[in-house]
């Protein structure tokens, strides 16, 4: 069993220092030997993995990495639920990114990923060039958390929207 923690550690070190391709086998390693599913280590290791193929510009793979984290149920699932969508958007699947978004915000409403969520919701139907529905969303954040940096982020980019679609008095008040 310390064996394969091992690995766990090892991945971590390599991790730490950037090495993704000596990390990516550490974690490996310790995911083809670990026989409990359920422990968090395990689900970290596939979030760590996943990152591992982000790094490398690999999304396919980070996102099956991100897909099975999601898929254990254990804690810290709600980053793997956040960056399975973030990856989609980066393959320029815009609605299946609002779609896995919306999911992370209704099966974890306490996530410390909510705000990003919710902006990166907004940031996808920009893409989609639906103004209206981006600006709704970045409205949507700024109810929920005046505060937050993601919404000021937003704020800025409703004023933006509305500046490219010429109204630039609604741009001023944003």
């Amino acid at each position: 069993k310390e064996f394969n923690l091992a690995y766990y550690n090892i991945g971590y070190a390599y991790f730490n220092e950037k090495n993704y391709t000596s990390a990516l086998s550490s974690f490996r390693k310790y995911i083809n030997a670990e026989d409990d599913k359920t422990l968090q280590t395990y689900t970290d290791a596939l979030n760590r993995i996943g990152d591992c193929y982000f790094s490398e510009r690999d999304f396919s793979n980070a996102q099956k990495s991100y897909a099975e984290a999601a898929s254990t149920k254990t804690g810290g699932t709600d980053y793997s639920a956040f960056q399975k969508a973030f990856v989609l958007g980066l393959q320029k699947d815009y609605k299946g990114k609002i779609t896995a978004m919306r999911q992370l915000i209704n099966d974890f409403p306490q996530s410390e990923y909510i705000d990003d969520a919710m902006y990166e919701i907004g940031h996808s139907y920009m893409m989609l060039e639906d103004n209206n529905e981006a600006i709704r969303t970045f409205d949507d954040l700024y109810k929920r958390n005046p505060t937050s940096s993601m919404a000021r982020k937003g704020l800025l980019q409703k004023g933006m929207l509305y500046s490219t679609m010429n109204e630039y008095e609604a741009a001023v008040s944003s």
